[in-house]
């Protein structure tokens, strides 16, 4: 699947990712957020799935005769939803977070891949 999105200068970009590389998706707040394990900063990235995509997603999997049979969007599809997005080729989404750290650190102060924590090392007096 091949994501699409607008970066911080509002240039187009594009991110194609294998199914490997998706870590979830997440319904909160109304709002569904898909992680991707990002090859260039080596971090988690999460993007904003746009509503007219998750609208077309709900329309796909209920497939009603009627619109007005049309059940809202709810939590209790985020199986089905997901299934669904690994059937698409372009999916339009909107960058939240780009870390450029390694996942593997927690998001706290001094916490990165060269941490400097403010402190003398022990040296050894004869």
């Amino acid at each position: 699947m091949t994501l699409i999105y607008q970066n911080d200068q509002k240039a187009m970009e594009s991110l194609s990712v294998f199914p490997e590389a998706v870590r979830g998706l997440r319904y909160r707040n109304k709002e569904w957020r898909l992680y991707v394990s990002d090859p260039e900063p080596m971090a988690v990235s999460v993007f904003r799935i746009k509503p007219e995509v998750i609208n077309r997603a709900n329309e796909e999997i209920q497939q009603p005769t009627k619109l007005s049979e049309l059940k809202p969007v709810s939590p209790s599809l985020i199986d089905r939803i997901f299934q669904w997005l690994f059937t698409q080729k372009y999916i339009a989404v909107e960058l939240v977070e780009a870390t450029g750290m390694p996942s593997m650190f927690p998001k706290i102060a001094g916490a990165s891949s060269n941490p400097k924590p403010g402190f003398n090392p022990p040296t050894v007096e004869r």
